[in-house]
C-alpha cells in the first residue's frame, strides 16, 4: 500500500494560474488607452519609424514628442500616445490616412486582439526546506 506523499501517488501534470501584478495591470491599461498599431497599405513600400512618425506629426498636427512609435509584428508598427485624444484622433473612423504616397492604416490596440496565450510546458523541481520527504 503506497504511503502519503508517494512520488507514485502524484499526478503527472498540473496546472498553474499566475496572477497579473498591479504593475502589469497598470501597463495593461495604458496601452489599451493609449496604443495603435499601423499598418501600410498599398503597395506596402518601404517606411521606417521616423518616416511614419512624421507623417503622424504633420498630418494630425501632433507634437513629435508625445509619439513614441516601434516597428511592430505582425503590423508594421506600434504607437504609443502620450494622450489618448491624440490616439483617438489617429483610429477616428476610417482609420486611414495618405500621406507622402504611403498609405497608412490605424487601429486601436486590444488586449485581446494583440496578446497570445502561451502554454508553458515546464517541469519545476522546488525543495522546501524543513519538510519531512514523506510529506
Amino acid at each position: 500500500m503506497p504511503r502519503v506523499g508517494d512520488p507514485a501517488l502524484r499526478p503527472e501534470e498540473a496546472h498553474v494560474v499566475i496572477t497579473s501584478t498591479p504593475a502589469m495591470e497598470d501597463s495593461a491599461a495604458t496601452l489599451s488607452n493609449l496604443g495603435a498599431v499601423e499598418w501600410l497599405g498599398g503597395n506596402r513600400p518601404r517606411a521606417d519609424a521616423a518616416e511614419i512618425r512624421t507623417a503622424i506629426s504633420t498630418k494630425f498636427f501632433i507634437n513629435r514628442n508625445y509619439i513614441k512609435l516601434v516597428s511592430h509584428f505582425p503590423e508594421d508598427f506600434f504607437v504609443l500616445f502620450t494622450f489618448q485624444h491624440h490616439r483617438d484622433q489617429l483610429t477616428a473612423s476610417p482609420g486611414r490616412f495618405s500621406y507622402d504616397g504611403l498609405d497608412i492604416h490605424a487601429a486601436k490596440w486590444h488586449l485581446e486582439a494583440h496578446v497570445d496565450s502561451v502554454e508553458a510546458d515546464y517541469h519545476v523541481h522546488l525543495c522546501i526546506e524543513n519538510l519531512p520527504l514523506n510529506a
